[in-house]
C-alpha cells in the first residue's frame, strides 16, 4: 500500500502565505472518515503553505501522507479516552469517592488534550508528514486518479 496519496484541488482562497485548496468529495470518502467531512458535503477544504506562489483558481496537486493522517486520527480520537479511563481507574484503585473519580477522568482527558496541543505544535514546526503543494497543473492537464 502506498503511504502517500496525491489529490488534485483548486485554490479557492489566498491569505498571506497560505492558500485554501478545495478537493471534490470522492466515493472513497464515505468509508475513510479521515477528514471528518459531513455526509452531505460535496468538497473538503485544506489550508496549506503557498510554496508554489499559487493564485486563486489555480488547479494544484497536493501530496498527503496516509500514515500521518491515520496516526494523528488515532491520537485525537483514542488518546484522550485512554488517559481519561486511566485517571478513572487510578482513582478507583485508590478508593476515591465517585466525584473524585469523575474529576480524575475529566482531568485525564484535559491532560491528554494538552499533550495533543504540544504534539500538534511540534508537527507544525517540523512540517513532518504535513500535506504540501506539489505542482500547479496546466489548464488542459488531466490527472489520473
Amino acid at each position: 500500500m502506498n503511504s502517500e496519496m496525491r489529490e488534485v484541488g483548486q485554490v479557492v482562497k489566498q491569505k498571506g502565505n497560505l492558500v485554501t485548496v478545495r478537493f471534490p468529495r470522492k466515493s472513497t470518502c464515505e468509508h475513510c472518515n479521515m477528514c471528518a467531512i459531513k455526509p452531505n458535503d460535496s468538497h473538503v477544504d485544506m489550508t496549506l503553505e503557498n510554496t508554489l506562489n499559487c493564485n486563486i483558481d489555480d488547479r494544484v496537486e497536493v501530496n498527503i501522507s496516509r500514515g500521518t493522517v491515520f496516526k494523528m486520527s488515532m491520537l485525537v480520537y483514542f488518546f484522550p479516552m485512554v488517559v481519561g479511563i486511566l485517571g478513572l481507574v487510578i482513582a478507583y484503585l485508590l478508593e476515591a469517592s465517585e466525584v473524585i473519580q469523575m474529576v480524575a477522568c475529566i482531568g485525564g482527558i484535559a491532560l491528554a488534550f494538552l499533550v495533543l496541543a504540544i504534539v500538534d505544535r511540534f508537527y507544525a514546526v517540523s512540517k513532518k508528514g504535513k500535506p504540501y503543494l506539489v505542482r500547479i497543473l496546466d489548464e488542459d492537464e488531466v490527472v489520473e486518479e
